[in-house]
């Protein structure tokens, strides 16, 4: 093997190199009985390499090394196991490495023995193989264009994608606070990179239908891994329907059963102990409706909206939490432009409840100035016209601005106060340049002159000795710099001429 490798020499067709290699290896087998384990898997493990790098199209040599060497074997154990941590097992592992490193896996499938090879070993060197064969399609970027290969695939590796019968000493570190495991599992997710079925839309639903029905049997600290993709995935493929609707009249239909698809395996990790995943997912799921505009657009997206704003609700003791989360639905709802009138209206006026009902006054603001959008530039579908609109409703926006502004007297820390009033003007600066109706130059001076105000408040005030206390000034200080050198550049502006500010 080494000659012919390192010379590129062919082994001449007449001589049958591996058929008396084959005969002499099984000779010394049979008249050493007493011959250990580990040797007799180094013997066909350097006849498996013969056969594999010297006779690489022949893939029935090396399916003659692996199925001889499970005969031996069961012969020996009688389908036991090969004991972990002993030298066969080592011996095996090694043996099973060279057609990874040989073929791709889509050429190792072809290999209708390796899998009971594979099983010889215990849950220990089987997850070791298993690990190996995933490092090696992603790091040769192997495509798997077929379900069907990708279900021989997860047959491979099955020890990585489902519990294990003799992998029971594991299961306390198949958990989300284990690196290892997490790793291995972010591998097992980044496969599903590699599942391709390239310009065959139906095939790729199909892989996306095997992978559903492989790792839903993972249990749920598994799918917290697995599901993403496959969820993402089916979204990309929503709009590769989209792409090729002239030729294909059933798109929508299928589209459909995609968010179905989608909305199936959010709904089951909602089990998880954190919102913050499937809440994302569901709001992903309901900008790719809006943008994807099949015929039932709006009814997904509200759907999926709906069921984020759930669990957003859910979230109810976890101030951080809903703040995020809040943000991310109403940063989302001014991106949607598939919803009428009723749909949009009930869910922007929601997120503003929502906002004036988070536990604390800087949250309220923040979100309620975050609302503002929705009023202004986020877009509906006009009933009459079937095109999407601007809401542009000046009224709403200004009562937002205003709560928003009571809100922020009272809040009880000054610095806090200070950073919140820079905020606000800021958004009507952006609402003046918007030319919002009743937002000019004398309620900006207002503002202008209430910041001015405040912030000789924060500087007359003794600074405690506390460093963070004093960075978190001097970053406000600095977010205000910025908002007055921007005034001052925008005062040449005949639009904002009168402004009134202060050196």
């Amino acid at each position: 093997t080494a000659y012919s490798t390192r010379d590129q020499q062919n082994i001449p067709e007449s001589i049958q190199l591996f058929d008396i290699f084959s005969e002499q290896i099984a000779e010394v087998i049979k008249s050493r009985s007493n011959m250990p384990p580990e040797d007799i898997v180094a013997l066909q493990s350097a006849l498996l390499s013969l056969s594999l790098k010297c006779y690489r199209d022949q893939f029935e040599y090396g399916n003659k090394v692996l199925e001889k060497t499970r005969q031996l074997f069961d012969n020996i154990a009688l389908d036991t196991p090969v004991q972990t941590g002993t030298q066969a097992a080592k011996e095996l592992v090694k043996m099973l490495k060279i057609p990874i490193d040989c073929y791709d896996i889509l050429d190792v499938l072809k290999l209708n023995h390796y899998k009971l090879v594979l099983q010889l070993l215990s849950y220990r060197e089987r997850h070791t193989v298993c690990m190996y064969i995933t490092n090696s399609i992603l790091d040769k970027e192997t495509i798997i264009p077929t379900a069907e290969q990708v279900t021989q695939l997860f047959d491979l590796i099955a020890t990585l994608i489902v519990d294990q019968t003799d992998g029971n000493f594991e299961a306390s570190r198949q958990t989300i606070s284990n690196e290892d495991f997490v790793e291995e599992q972010n591998l097992v997710a980044r496969l599903f990179n590699n599942f391709k079925a390239t310009n065959d839309p139906d095939q790729q639903y199909h892989i996306i239908k095997t992978c559903q029905d492989t790792f839903k049997n993972g249990g749920l600290e598994r799918m917290r891994f697995t599901y993403p993709p496959i969820i993402m995935r089916a979204y990309a493929l929503a709009f590769q329907y989209k792409e090729i609707r002239e030729q294909d009249e059933k798109w929508e239909k299928k589209c459909q059963k995609l968010f179905q698809l989608c909305n199936q395996l959010i709904n089951t990790l909602t089990k998880l102990e954190t919102h913050d995943l499937p809440l994302r997912l569901y709001l992903q799921g309901a900008l790719a409706a809006s943008e994807i505009r099949s015929e039932n657009a709006e009814t997904i997206a509200y759907e999926f909206f709906s069921q984020a704003y759930t669990l957003y609700e859910e979230q109810a003791g976890d101030t951080r939490a809903q703040c995020a989360s809040l943000t991310l639905l109403i940063g989302t709802l001014e991106k949607v432009s598939c919803f009428g009138e009723e749909n949009h209206s009930t869910l922007r006026q929601s997120l503003t409840q929502a906002a004036t009902r988070l536990l604390k006054r800087p949250d309220q603001v923040r979100t309620l100035l975050l609302c503002t959008h929705l009023f202004w530039s986020a877009q509906r579908v006009d009933e009459a016209t079937q095109t999407s609109e601007q809401v542009r409703d000046g009224e709403k926006v200004l009562a937002c601005l205003k709560k928003a502004t009571k809100l922020t007297t009272q809040v009880m820390d000054h610095t806090a106060q200070v950073q919140l009033y820079n905020e606000l003007l800021n958004s009507y600066i952006y609402f003046f340049n918007q030319n919002h109706p009743d937002i000019n130059i004398e309620v900006l001076n207002s503002l202008i002159e209430k910041l001015q105000s405040e912030m000789s408040k924060l500087d007359s005030t003794p600074s405690a000795n506390n460093t963070s206390s004093t960075d978190s000034e001097e970053f406000i200080r600095n977010q205000i710099r910025i908002t007055f050198d921007h005034l001052r550049q925008q005062s040449q502006i005949e639009k904002f001429q009168g402004l009134q500010i202060n050196n």
